[in-house]
């Protein structure tokens, strides 16, 4: 396994902890599921942590944004003319 292939599994895991649950866009503010109607938007992974016992746990800090990205460029356009 490549340092890349590694780094994909890596961030997979890390983000298996946000399926299904809500969260608002970073962009416009509207609200979905992740991996149904958002994705990752910027993502660090590792900054801090804690220790399990004999397992480290890395902090995952994320936003997201839409997946239909037109659509939230509209409503962004939007919400600055108003």
């Amino acid at each position: 396994m490549t340092w890349e292939d590694e780094a994909i599994q890596k961030f997979k895991q890390a983000m298996e902890q946000f399926k299904g649950k809500s969260f608002p866009c970073a962009l416009c503010g509207e609200v979905g599921k992740y991996d149904e109607d958002i994705v990752p938007y910027l993502t660090l992974i590792g900054q801090w942590g804690i220790l399990v016992g004999d397992t480290y746990r890395a902090s995952v800090d994320t936003s997201f944004m839409c997946k239909d990205y037109k659509a939230c460029k509209q409503r962004c356009e939007s919400k600055s003319v108003n």
